[in-house]
Order: structure tokens, then C-alpha cells, then sequence
């Protein structure tokens, strides 16, 4: 049989038919969910590193670090982010953070600056270069993300989106049980 092509009904009832029989576990709900969202986000993550069929100016982590950065430029921050504080909030390892950073600052998009109250940490900011390019690139890189999820209604998306952050908060209390959780906004 080519593995490749297996019937994924077929696949689900032979792997709860393997949880319960080696493990006695009836209900394999959470397994479910968390495979359900890890194919979705790796091939929504494929999907938005490719763009349309074009080669993209920027890696999609990279792209993602700039637009954190553009935000908080937006929000009057203009002291910029510590690097540990982007790796707590982009949900990436400080080696991660590093690199991506070392990267950026290779193609002069964004610049690093010695706090003036604490001059053993520096911030990172945008350069002018790289806020140019999260201007020019925002609106069509939003448009495709819009697109790959067009298959759901507007509905759809709203619940979507409500469940999804009704489990954030429960997977962040669950985590960091003293993380103050607010609202329903977005991260």
C-alpha cells in the first residue's frame, strides 16, 4: 500500500484503534485537536513563506519580527524591543531570536541601540529601510493571508477566531498560571 495516499478516515480509526487497544485510552480528543492545528499552521506557515508563486523579499519569521517591531513604532514605542523581550513574544528561543536579528541587521532593516538607562541592554528598532519595506509590503502579504483562509465564511472565521483564543488564554493559564489574562485581543 503507498503510504503516501492512505485514507485519512481510514488513518484516524486505526490510530484510536492502537490508543485504545496498547493504551486503553478511549478518548484521544486533545491528540486530535493538537495534530489538527500543528498540519494547519505549518501549511498556512509553507503557504505564507511562498507568497503567490513569487519569491518573497523576506522569510516569513523575519517578516513577522519586522511587522512586531512596525507595531510597536505604531503604538509610540519608538525605544524599540530588548531581544529577550521579542523572543518571549514572537514564542522563540533566545538562540532564534539572535539569528534572525543578526540577519535583519545584515540586510540593514532594523538597527540596534544601547538603552540609554542601562547600557548593557540594547533595543532593536526598524531602520528607515526596514519600515519601508513593511509599508510597501504589508497590503499585498495580508491579502494572500486573507485568501488562504477565504475557503471559511466570515462566520466561520469569527467563531474560529473565538475558540482559538478562548484556548490561548487556557493554554497561557495552563502555562504561566500567573500571566494576567485579559481581553480577546489579538497577539
Amino acid at each position: 500500500m503507498d503510504h503516501n495516499h492512505r485514507d485519512p478516515e481510514q488513518v484516524k480509526e486505526r490510530i484510536q484503534q492502537v490508543l485504545r487497544d496498547r493504551f486503553n485510552i478511549e478518548d484521544a480528543t486533545g491528540l486530535e485537536l493538537l495534530t489538527a492545528m500543528h498540519r494547519v499552521t505549518v501549511m498556512s506557515n509553507i503557504l505564507d513563506t511562498q507568497g503567490d508563486g513569487e519569491e518573497l523579499e523576506l522569510s516569513g519569521p523575519r517578516w513577522w519580527l519586522m511587522l512586531r517591531l512596525f507595531f510597536e513604532e505604531e503604538m509610540d514605542n519608538d525605544a524599540g524591543l530588548t531581544p529577550s523581550h521579542l523572543s518571549h513574544t514572537q514564542r522563540v528561543s533566545r538562540n532564534t531570536i539572535s539569528s534572525l536579528l543578526r540577519g535583519l541587521e545584515s540586510q540593514e532593516l532594523i538597527v540596534r541601540v544601547t538603552d540609554p538607562s542601562d547600557l548593557r541592554i540594547f533595543r532593536i528598532r526598524l531602520s528607515d529601510t526596514g519600515r519601508q519595506l513593511i509599508l510597501r509590503t504589508v497590503p499585498a502579504r495580508i491579502q494572500a493571508l486573507n485568501r488562504l483562509y477565504a475557503v471559511l465564511s466570515p462566520r466561520e472565521k469569527d467563531e474560529l477566531l473565538r475558540i482559538l483564543h478562548k484556548l490561548d488564554r487556557a493554554l497561557k493559564q495552563a502555562t504561566c498560571p500567573h500571566h494576567h489574562t485579559g481581553g480577546e485581543g489579538t497577539a
